[in-house]
């Protein structure tokens, strides 16, 4: 349990790390080696199932927010060691980025609902999804058809008087 939170406290803090570089604040200390380390270990453990961002009680499932969250940490420290012009293995944290890309486009978008869903394979829409775009993982809905297809979506089965359900 301890150890899914820290992942869960590892995954968020790159993109605090990436703020801090892009406002060109001077990145001293730990914070390029806490960088590596976090990759480094996000490499090991991002495909391992887990309770997901709403911590279901069922088994350990494969959620696409928990994988988009992993691209997230990874596409920051790349972004951060790139703009800082620090020594890090980008080509490795490239085509780490690139791979869980390419495994929750492939695992976790339904054709047949024109939506990604909460879990790869599943068949639940997931409203926290809609962070896809604001993260930077696909374009906006006006660009990505599947981010319009999971908009129209999220509207007809998770939206009532305006509310979007989660």
């Amino acid at each position: 349990m301890a150890s899914r939170v820290v992942e869960r406290i590892a995954a968020g803090r790159e993109p605090d790390i990436a703020r801090a570089a892009a406002r060109r604040l001077p990145r001293r200390g730990a914070a390029p080696a806490l960088e590596s380390e976090l990759v480094a270990h996000l490499a090991q453990i991002w495909r391992q199932p887990d309770q997901g961002i709403w911590e279901s009680r069922g088994k350990p499932q494969q959620n696409t927010v928990s994988k988009v969250m992993a691209w997230v940490a990874v596409d920051r420290a790349i972004r951060a060691a790139t703009q800082s012009h620090q020594q890090a293995p980008l080509r490795e944290w490239q085509r780490l980025r690139l791979r869980i890309h390419a495994d929750v486009c492939r695992d976790a978008f339904r054709t047949d609902l024109d939506s990604f869903t909460q879990t790869y394979g599943g068949d639940e829409l997931d409203a926290s999804l809609l962070l896809l775009p604001l993260v930077g993982f696909i374009s906006p809905h006006d660009h990505d058809p599947r981010m319009r297809g999971m908009v129209a979506a999220i509207e007809r089965h998770l939206m009532s008087d305006g509310l979007v359900f989660r």
